[in-house]
């Protein structure tokens, strides 16, 4: 395992490819999510004293690593987050804990088995009308088995606690046996090199995703503290209403000013379990999402005004703003619509995490910086100049990870312009 030094001491490194072997964690691999470790390790230096309740908010929360992690060492949780599908997961993962009865789990992974090896059984199930891709989503012969397992998930409907896992362990696999593919956005496996899809063993690999949810439901039950709260909002942050000085520490990993589209990714899982129907669902979640979208912004018919005074920002976003000029909104001006638009929901965050935090209590924030249109944006010292300006007791950056890949890196053929790097740091404020 990398260590990395955080704050004058050594710390695990924030990625979430550390997650993938760990119990609990590894349910659904998620992009942009972080280290288990990592928050275990802060939670152990911020707040050491177990005896006492404290609440730990991850306003960002993904797919729960942070929410998790605090509750089953005792600590109580509070998350929010947008996107219904993460949502959903974090949800089933603290309800499975203490609802689902882990027997009737094994017994249904045996009947969905069986149910599945019954392949001349016709189904009754259908795709999500409104679900619409350039091409087949899933080959004949995968769709039909697809069909099938959900055939058996509705027959699960009026037990909550077994429909909810095992849709979560689809949402979790789905793409794998699709003809696209993750690179790491949502992409057709053609455009990656990868050959179609044209039959897979659909049976056998969400068997296996249940069989780890079983597993490791039986390692949290042996180690969670119960005497915590674990509190979920499925919406933004900025509409959160926590009373003031209510959050103990604050551990989160904002969206990066990097254009991941968190919510073209998941359309799969939003479509197929339900929590969209057609385009128009995924409107206010593209709208609200923290820092918008470059495709969102771009077509404004106004310069972005940056919501606070801060010369060296100003300056950085005319820079990115002059290049490439007669593109109009395709060239820097657009990008700097983005980048201003990232910046200002910046200075909404760290306004409602002065309010909600205690006095004397941390935020923990893990941020990468970004290149657009060639232009170094260096998103940590931003982050540390605008909680300057709001009055933070004290204001650390620290740099944990040196290179990092990804689709971080934007605005087309400037992308590699002057070698530039991409890092990720872990800015640390305090009220």
């Amino acid at each position: 395992m990398r260590q990395m030094n955080l704050l004058g001491q050594s710390y695990t490194d924030t990625a979430f490819q550390e997650n993938k072997d760990l119990p609990f964690h590894r349910w659904v691999n998620w992009i942009a999510g972080f280290s288990e470790l990592f928050v275990a390790e802060a939670l152990e230096r911020h707040l050491p004293y177990r005896g006492k309740q404290f609440t730990v908010l991850d306003p960002f929360s993904g797919i729960g690593t942070t929410m998790t992690t605090s509750y089953l060492r005792g600590y109580s949780s509070i998350g929010f987050e947008i996107n219904p599908f993460p949502a959903f997961v974090t949800r089933v993962k603290y309800s499975a804990i203490h609802d689902l009865d882990l027997d009737g789990m094994k017994s249904e992974i045996t009947h969905f088995s069986e149910f599945m090896a019954q392949s001349k059984r016709p189904h009754l199930s259908k795709p999500p009308s409104g679900f619409k891709t350039r091409m087949e989503f899933y080959s004949p012969k995968v769709l039909e088995k697809v069909l099938h397992a959900w055939d058996f998930f509705e027959m699960l409907r009026d037990r909550p606690e077994f429909y909810d896992v095992f849709r979560l362990a689809f949402g979790a696999v789905m793409v794998s046996f699709s003809n696209y593919s993750y690179e790491p956005s949502l992409g057709s496996r053609i455009a990656s090199g990868k050959a179609l899809i044209n039959d897979y063993d659909v049976s056998g690999t969400i068997v296996a995703k249940l069989k780890e949810m079983y597993q490791d439901l039986i390692w949290a039950r042996k180690v969670a503290i119960n005497n915590s709260s674990f509190n979920l909002i499925n919406d933004s942050f900025f509409s959160s209403d926590l009373k003031p000085e209510s959050v103990d520490l604050l551990i989160t990993s904002p969206p990066y000013l990097n254009n991941y589209h968190y919510i073209r990714n998941t359309r799969p899982q939003l479509f197929w379990l339900g929590f969209a129907q057609n385009s128009a669902d995924l409107h206010y979640l593209e709208t609200n999402n923290y820092g918008k979208y470059w495709q969102t912004v771009r077509d404004s018919n106004y310069r972005c005004t940056l919501k606070i005074k801060l010369h060296k920002l100003q300056k950085l976003l005319d820079k990115i703003s002059a290049v490439e000029s007669d593109r109009d909104v395709y060239g820097g001006r657009g990008w700097a619509n983005y980048a201003c638009e990232y910046f200002n929901d910046t200075l909404s965050f760290l306004n409602k995490t002065k309010t909600v935090l205690k006095k004397g209590s941390k935020a923990i924030i893990v941020i990468g910086n970004s290149i657009l249109k060639g232009i170094d944006v260096p998103t940590d010292e931003v982050f540390s100049l605008i909680a300057k300006n709001l009055g933070f007791k004290e204001v650390k950056i620290t740099k944990v990870r040196n290179t990092r890949i990804g689709s971080s890196i934007v605005g087309t053929g400037l992308r590699t312009a002057g070698r530039k790097t991409l890092y990720e740091s872990v800015v640390e404020i305090e009220k």
